[in-house]
């Protein structure tokens, strides 16, 4: 009876190939700066939505790493009255970090998408974010910029704050100001 085919690896060759699956890993860490971060958490079947999110999300990181763009986590506060500021340093991140511990989902059955000019959708303190795809995908196409201000607008409500006031479009203009400059 014939058996399996097995390799045999010399010992600097089973070295060679540790060193090398090390830095493959290293290679494709989302983590280091400058390289593309890993936003998993996009649970959108539609992949072009999804596509379309993880671009605005990808987007919404970068401006957020500009220091006029963070002034918004001092801006606003929570129903507490503290900065939004102070949620992050209790999460230990940064603004463009707390975006990966963010959740997006389908919102297409969630009534609030079915209002005219609603792209997302985020209760203040949770971590989830409903996305309306038509119409976040319209905005994400012809104005991507304003997508990314949205997922940081749905980002400033998952850290506490609250809406009516401020509403919904002077957070959106706030946002825009500050970091699609």
């Amino acid at each position: 009876m014939r058996g399996k085919p097995t390799r045999t690896i010399a010992a600097g060759g089973r070295a060679a190939l540790f060193v090398s699956a090390i830095a493959l890993v290293v290679q494709i860490s989302p983590a280091r700066a400058g390289e593309d971060r890993a936003f998993a958490a996009v649970h959108i079947s539609h992949q072009a939505t999804a596509r379309m999110v993880r671009n605005a999300l990808e987007g919404a990181a970068q401006r957020l790493e500009r220091p006029h763009c963070q002034e918004l986590f001092d801006r606003y506060a929570d129903a507490e009255g503290r900065p939004l500021r102070a949620s992050l340093e209790r999460a230990g991140v940064s603004g463009a970090a707390y975006l990966s511990l963010l959740v997006f989902y389908d919102g297409s059955r969630k009534p609030r998408c079915a209002r005219d000019g609603t792209f997302a959708a985020a209760e203040a303190g949770s971590r989830i974010v409903w996305i309306c795809p038509e119409s976040f995908r319209r905005l994400a196409w012809s104005r991507p910029g304003t997508a990314e201000a949205i997922v940081i607008h749905e980002a400033l409500h998952s850290l506490g704050l609250g809406e009516n006031p401020p509403s919904s479009s002077e957070i959106t203009a706030r946002v825009s100001s500050a970091c699609l400059q």
